[in-house]
């Protein structure tokens, strides 16, 4: 089986990676940051973000 992976894939795995590392960035910030930027429901949609992206990242393409 060829484990070549396509240019398209490829850029999909570098920008989820880019996207969670951007998302784990923004929430430190708004933690930081108080009032609010550290609302729950803001959080939590950061973290979800995250969460999805890092789920993209450990298929197996």
């Amino acid at each position: 089986m060829d484990h070549t992976v396509s240019l398209a894939i490829q850029k999909c795995i570098d920008v989820c990676h880019s996207c969670a590392l951007v998302c784990k960035q923004t929430i430190i910030h708004c933690i930081h940051e108080g009032g609010k930027h550290s609302d729950p429901e803001h959080l939590e949609q950061l973290i979800s973000c995250t969460v999805i992206c890092r789920r993209v990242l450990m298929q197996e393409f």
